[in-house]
């Protein structure tokens, strides 16, 4: 048996080892967590997130640090680390919450062509604010100054715009102090006990990587004017060094190793899991998660493929290039994939009237109709909340469902118009969403200087605020349907 060959058992050995160590330690304290937030009556508040972990398989794994989600074959699988079984109990609960809510979001297949360590921060912030008792060090939302109650996607652009104004401070702290950063330190000696490298003549041996020192240091090695390593000034956590997994409680990179083209089938795994759960667990249902449910299960009533056709008859979108749904019965099989083709996607900006006079039941039957709009238009859709001004603006679509009201104050719906210019958003429609209790759009400024197709959903059948005098609005009543 040659030496390879006995190398190559061993290592086997070795890691079969190495997990049934793991899963000795682990097990315990993941059963003695999972027992606790079907059964125990002062976390009935989690009850629900076990019932969906049940339904995963469960993999006690060395190479994971603490835990992490993917989705393989026909299931979801639940990644077990050492570290797991040291969190207290509350912690481990929440870290399990963290998992689940992954799952029911959705992220790993979110992600999609976006920085992987990036979009993992952001997607654990939008989580993290809703999650209690998760252990120290994660990140929030209010880590980096930004809003709370934003999507995954809202948090990756704004971590993007922070990690190019971290990268910027670097360069230039780099570019003022040339002699704390390595350059110019070379002498062609041999190193000495100030930089302990193999300089050469140039001064680029390896191993001087401290200020002062000779030799080349390595990428990282950025020092500020007092010799100590740089940092963000404003004490925001360090953005610019690659893929390291600093704030993050979970391991992302199983989301990796997800199939392409897996998306379609671990959506609809998702929903019987997430069905199951909500008989399994006796109506206690997290606020959020109540309503994605409900959008789930109701049906749109509105012909949208017919209603956009004629309301962008004129208009051509921008062209996309997309391939047929894999066959369901044989996902894993390439050959089975559908010839591309080519559609017109259009931008879509959406508005939705929380004041006072709209309630809970009116909003949920309009997003019902938005996410339509998105499956129908192959797109993300910007919805706008607002009242008397603008409350918020978010990302809605199939793949991210999550909506939390904000505003329940007076009514002034022309105030999108103006925001509308200042995002510098150009759609193709405006849809407002509102019961039609408004302001007079026929004498109203910002609606008078408003061009693009708009449509009213009105949820009320009522209301006395737009009339039909102004072609490029159109009104459908939600009571004839």
């Amino acid at each position: 048996m040659s030496k390879e060959i006995e190398k190559s058992e061993q290592e086997i050995v070795d890691t079969v080892k190495k997990s049934n160590e793991v899963k000795n330690i682990v097990r315990p304290a993941y059963e003695e967590a999972i027992v606790n937030m079907m059964s125990n009556a002062k976390m009935v508040n989690v009850s629900f997130y076990s019932f969906i972990l049940a339904k995963c398989k469960v993999v006690f794994d060395p190479s994971v640090p603490t835990a992490g989600v993917n989705f393989t074959g026909t299931s979801y699988n639940l990644f077990l680390g050492e570290q797991f079984a040291e969190w207290t109990l509350e912690e481990r609960i929440a870290v399990l919450v963290h998992e689940s809510r992954h799952i029911l979001g959705g992220h790993m297949f979110r992600k999609g062509e976006r920085d992987h360590q990036l979009f993992n921060i952001a997607a654990d912030m939008a989580m993290n604010q809703l999650i209690d008792n998760l252990p120290e060090g994660v990140m929030y939302p209010e880590t980096f100054k930004f809003d709370k109650n934003l999507t995954a996607e809202q948090y990756y652009e704004l971590l993007r715009e922070e990690q190019k104004k971290q990268e910027d401070e670097k360069q230039k702290c780099k570019d003022d102090n040339p002699d704390q950063n390595g350059e110019d330190q070379g002498d062609g000696d041999d190193g000495d006990e100030d930089g302990n490298g193999d300089g050469d003549e140039d001064g680029e041996g390896e191993g001087g990587s401290q200020p002062g020192g000779k030799g080349k240091p390595n990428e990282n090695s950025v020092f500020d004017e007092n010799g100590q390593p740089w940092k963000p000034k404003d004490g925001k956590p360090d953005l610019t060094r690659g893929n390291e997994t600093e704030g993050t409680i979970d391991d992302h990179s199983k989301w990796e190793q997800c199939e392409e083209g897996s998306e379609d089938l671990a959506k609809s795994i998702t929903e019987k899991m997430v069905k199951d759960a909500v008989s399994q667990s006796r109506g206690n249902l997290p606020g959020d998660i109540e309503q994605i449910l409900e959008i789930w299960k109701r049906k749109a009533v509105i012909s949208w493929k017919k209603e956009l056709k004629q309301i962008l008859s004129s208009k051509s979108g921008k062209k996309i290039t997309t391939i047929k749904r894999r066959d369901r019965r044989f996902p894993h099989r390439n050959d089975l994939r559908g010839k591309k083709t080519t559609k017109d996607k259009h931008e879509i900006v959406v508005g939705i009237d929380t004041s006072g006079s709209m309630d809970d039941s009116d909003i949920l039957n309009g997003l019902v109709e938005i996410l339509e709009v998105a499956k129908v238009n192959g797109s993300e859709l910007k919805l706008i909340q607002i009242d008397t001004d603008i409350k918020s603006i978010e990302i809605f679509s199939e793949k991210n469902k999550v909506f939390k009201r904000r505003g329940y104050g007076g009514t002034y719906m022309g105030a999108i118009v103006p925001f509308i210019e200042e995002q510098k958003l150009k759609p193709d429609v405006l849809i407002m969403i509102s019961d039609m209790y408004i302001e007079d759009i026929d004498s109203d400024e910002n609606w008078n200087k408003w061009k693009t197709k708009t449509l009213w959903l009105n949820t009320s059948g009522q209301g006395n605020g737009v009339t039909s005098s102004k072609r490029q609005h159109k009104i459908i009543n939600f009571t004839d349907k």
